[in-house]
């Protein structure tokens, strides 16, 4: 059997094919309304509260896979050598080598770096954030 087209078609007909061929599913959602979602707004420091705790958490743990780091100069902790990289404009490789290498003459920037310990994270931001 051919299928009707659209003019042939019986107002019953349209609208089990709008329904997607279920009789009466149309009827269901002709009320619907769809609600909104209200946002909810958290402001920037809990995010950075909850950044910082999951850092010194992981790092205990020894699950941190992305390891923060120290400029020695300016004593600035970046939560990983991407960030440093980005703010100093180096390479990350030019930052992971340095951090790497225990030799005390390698800087990357003009600046020492080192990976930071769970204590200098601890001093500077607190337990508490």
């Amino acid at each position: 059997m051919a299928s009707k087209t659209w003019q042939e078609m019986t107002e019953e007909e349209r609208e089990v094919r709008r329904a997607g061929g279920r009789k009466g599913s149309a009827r269901r959602w002709e009320g619907h309304v769809k609600k909104e979602k209200v946002p909810v707004v958290k402001d920037a420091s809990y995010y950075e509260r909850v950044r910082r705790t999951r850092i010194l958490v992981a790092l205990r743990n020894g699950t941190l896979h992305i390891r923060p780091v120290v400029c020695e100069e300016t004593g600035e902790i970046f939560g990983s050598i991407r960030q440093a990289a980005k703010a100093y404009d180096v390479s990350q490789t030019a930052i992971y080598l340095v951090c790497k290498e225990d030799s005390p003459n390698r800087r990357c920037a003009g600046m020492h770096w080192h990976y930071a310990t769970p204590e200098e994270i601890e001093a500077k931001y607190g337990t508490n954030g």
